[in-house]
Parts: structure tokens; C-alpha cells; sequence
């Protein structure tokens, strides 16, 4: 069944045809690619001496160091608290385990 021109030339692709090169040629071509890269890079860097490669994609706008460096001023205070109520935690647990280690030298006397 067929669904259309546009779907036909996907059901098979033709296959790929071998060209035969020199060389030679390949080695000239290489030359003439690295020469006008090259190019392109003398004229990137006349444009822009600062960057020395070239950036591809979008360019964002750099983070500002502000909005990293900028403090909660309860997250300091929370903090604190958490602290303390963990010291105190500690302490009633140590507390306990004092006074069940002390009931039990009592009934062992």
C-alpha cells in the first residue's frame, strides 16, 4: 500500500556509490579546506582579538555573581536553632542512657 511520493523514496534508500579518488586529490583538497579555515580564523580573530575560538549555539548573558553570593536571612537563624535543638537532643539521650545505666548498677547492688 502506499501512502504517498513522499513516503516512498524512505522505504529503501539507495545505496551509496564509490567514487574513486587520487591520493593526490585528497591531499589537495585537505590543503585547500586547512588553508580556508585557517583564513577563517585570522579574520575571527581581527574581529574579536579577545576570543581566540569561535562560539557556536546562543550566546547567554553572563550569571551575575550577586544573585549567588545574595544570603537568606533565615536560613542563618534556622540554622542556629537546628543546631541547639540538635546539642540538646544529644544531651537528653546521653541523660537517659546515664540514668538507666545507674538504675541498673542500683538493682545489680
Amino acid at each position: 500500500m502506499s501512502l504517498g511520493w513522499n513516503t516512498e523514496s524512505a522505504l529503501l534508500p539507495s545505496k551509496a556509490k564509490k567514487i574513486d579518488v587520487d591520493s593526490s586529490s585528497m591531499l589537495d583538497l585537505k590543503a585547500i579546506v586547512s588553508e580556508r579555515e585557517e583564513l577563517m580564523r585570522q579574520r575571527q580573530a581581527e574581529k574579536h582579538p579577545d576570543e581566540l575560538r569561535q562560539h557556536r549555539g546562543v550566546a547567554t548573558a553572563p550569571a551575575r555573581p550577586d544573585d549567588f553570593a545574595r544570603v537568606n536571612r533565615g536560613i542563618e537563624a534556622r540554622k542556629e536553632a537546628d543546631d541547639f535543638n540538635a546539642k540538646e537532643a544529644e544531651k537528653a539521650v546521653k541523660s537517659n542512657n546515664l540514668e538507666r545505666k545507674a538504675q541498673v548498677c542500683r538493682r545489680n547492688i
